[in-house]
């Protein structure tokens, strides 16, 4: 009876054993280093459910071709959570699977050192409440509702958890009376690569009018948000359900069946075949075309990039600039085609490529740039955008200024002036400068080391001279030298040498000269 107690013992214990060495919170708390991507973490599921069920085979392969399994996800984290970028909370949250848990589970924003991509226990909890069970739909994160960036409500029921991620990361907030802001407020990477949640309610970017807007995906609004488009029977693993991609790159196949749906586009408009509606699509490609082209030629986007997303973001742009700066990029960035809430991408774009003939752009020119005291010069304004008001600063000690639309203005001493116009209207601020430069008549004097020396020995000369932009020396021999300041020379033969040194700028030329005798010793 003993032994036999004790080989019961023994069982449990191993059986205990054995849950323990490969339990699923074993299995799926596996960590990398900053460096190494593990592409087999969605397999831990199939650990303890039996590869033979295609209710969890077909999402884990669907899982392995979408962005939550990339290791872009791995590399963005670790430099997000490197020194310079420390403050950043997007890198923990969301790029990774524990920093994920521990946002939704606490609030905890902090690194992760060891990150994992994101993997099936990152989102699901089987085993939470109905125990012993494969229990898929108990999500974390689930808040009803979603308060996202911009304090916006959003709460579209499973949907939720996905919001907690992919909204915009700063919706900015510009006062309506600030003529100019830097571009670094708009955030890290303007509203965010990916940025679905706001598109898909209609809020976040900036409005030019009150006019109202309906929602394009207004239906989805009453049903699940994101997964009532992305999320649904699927058509293998290419595309549709943990893909969360509706269009196949490999076979340009699309997944609408969600989309011919009672209260969707069923009933009205028609059910649709593809989501290339050229209407629309051929309206968002061409005003934000539009806009990039305005953004680039007043040097806010760099035009370094292929898509045309990147900007100067440490300059000070007008305020408007600035919103349709925002505006462009919520739409580029949001990854749809517009698709998303196509009306309401439609409204920011058109608002946004009107409001910019309104903005003020300063610019001038003048009638000359170079000259002596003395010089008058007249300034021709030739500013756009609805303006108000006009201020000239003529870079004088004594900030002399005007406030008329064109201006003159006469130098009286030498230097090198900054003339700065500042022109203010309703869209915003703006200012252009342009360098004056004051020429004084110059002056000039040379000393020969002697005025008597044999022939061959050096005669040193010295010069100083005063506003002088060219020089020339004339040795009286034939020897021209405009590059020696203070030259050294001798003299084959005997003679006498008139020596000059002239001088000139924009305002005139000055002279002098010695003369050298030379002598056979």
């Amino acid at each position: 009876m003993r032994l036999v107690a004790l080989s019961c013992l023994l069982i449990i214990f191993a059986m205990l054993s054995m849950l323990l060495s490969v339990g699923c919170d074993d299995l799926t708390t596996e960590v990398n280093n900053n460096t190494y991507f593990d592409s087999t973490l969605g397999e831990d599921c199939l650990r303890c459910h039996s590869d033979d069920d295609n209710a969890i085979k077909q999402p884990k392969g669907q899982w392995a071709i979408s962005q939550h399994a990339s290791p872009e996800l791995i590399e963005a984290t670790v430099m997000l959570n490197t020194e310079e970028r420390k403050t950043n909370v997007c890198g923990p949250q969301c790029h990774t699977s524990e920093g994920f848990i521990a946002f939704t589970a606490n609030g905890s924003t902090s690194a992760q050192q060891t990150p994992s991509v994101i993997d099936c226990f990152t989102c699901h909890m089987p085993h939470t409440g109905d125990y012993g069970s494969w229990k898929i739909d108990t999500l974390r994160g689930f808040e009803v509702p979603v308060i996202l960036a911009g304090d916006f409500d959003y709460d579209m029921g499973n949907s939720n958890m996905c919001v907690t991620c992919h909204q915009a990361e700063t919706v900015p907030v510009i006062p309506t009376n600030a003529l100019s802001v830097r571009l670094d407020t708009l955030g890290m990477d303007g509203p965010h690569n990916s940025a679905q949640a706001h598109m898909l309610i209609g809020k976040g970017g900036f409005r030019f009018t009150s006019d109202a807007v309906t929602n394009s995906h207004a239906s989805v609004e009453t049903k699940e948000g994101c997964l009532s488009c992305h999320f649904g029977t699927g058509l293998g693993y290419q595309f549709g359900e943990h893909t969360f991609r509706l269009e196949d790159d490999q076979t340009n196949e699309q997944y609408v069946a969600n989309c011919n749906l009672s209260g969707c586009h069923i009933s009205t408009p028609p059910s649709i075949a593809d989501f290339d509606d050229t209407q629309i699509q051929d309206s968002i490609r061409s005003l934000s075309s539009t806009l990039a082209g305005y953004l680039l030629s007043a040097h806010i986007l760099t035009g370094a990039d292929e898509d045309s997303t990147e900007y100067y973001i440490d300059s000070t742009v007008s305020a408007d600039a600035a919103r349709i700066l925002y505006n462009y990029l919520f739409v580029k960035k949001d990854g749809s085609r517009g698709i998303h809430n196509a009306n309401y991408a439609v409204v920011l774009l058109t608002e946004s490529v009107d409001r910019w003939d309104s903005i003020p752009q300063a610019s001038f020119s003048a009638d000359t740039t170079q000259g002596c005291v003395q010089l008058a010069v007249n300034f021709t304004n030739t500013s756009t955008g609805a303006i108000n008001s006009y201020k000239w600063d003529f870079g004088t000690d004594n900030l002399d200024s005007a406030i008329t639309r064109d201006a003159a203005f006469t130098f009286v001493k030498a230097d090198t002036y900054l003339v700065k116009l500042t022109i203010t209207g309703i869209a915003g601020q703006d200012s252009y400068t342009q360098v004056i430069i004051v020429d004084s008549i110059p002056t000039t004097d040379i000393v020969a080391s002697d005025s008597t020396v044999d022939a061959g020995v050096p005669v040193n000369f010295t010069q100083t001279s005063t506003h002088a932009s060219r020089f020339l020396w004339d040795f009286g021999d034939g020897r021209l030298d405009s590059t020696s300041t203070n030259p050294s020379i001798s003299y084959s033969v005997a003679g006498t040498f008139v020596v000059r040194f002239t001088v000139t700028n924009t305002c005139s030329t000055a002279t002098d000269s010695v003369s050298i005798d030379v002598v056979v010793p």
